[in-house]
């Protein structure tokens, strides 16, 4: 059974299809946060929570950052790693958005970017 070089180059090209799509699947509710943005695995965690682009209230993101140890810290504390995290993610052109009274989230264009990120890996 031989097979020429283009037979040979597209079954290629559809195994990596198939390797994108698996991967893709696979890590679906996993978020890769990329390494060159530098957050700290609480800032990373404020980025999942974030990531199902809905607007997500401070305790919502309080509840992802603390652990079960009983100490409760501050709802502040949730702007200051908002300012935190927006100052890493300027220079990459992406944005937490506020909305006041309610919570932040996650602009559809950052989303992308993290979905990117998350196959490229």
């Amino acid at each position: 059974m031989t097979h020429s070089v283009e037979d040979l180059l597209n079954q290629i090209a559809e195994l990596k299809e198939e390797i994108r799509q698996l991967k893709s699947e696979r890590f679906k509710d996993e978020i890769y946060i990329p390494v060159e943005w530098m957050l700290t695995p609480k800032e990373s965690a404020i980025i999942k929570a974030l990531s199902s682009g809905r607007v997500v209230g401070k305790e919502q993101m309080l509840d992802a950052i603390t652990h079960a140890n009983g100490e409760q810290p501050e709802i502040k504390i949730i702007d200051v790693f908002v300012c935190k995290i927006r100052k890493k993610l300027n220079p990459f052109g992406l944005e937490i958005k506020t909305h006041w009274g309610a919570g932040y989230s996650l602009p559809e264009t950052t989303i992308a970017v993290l979905r990117a990120a998350q196959v490229q890996s």
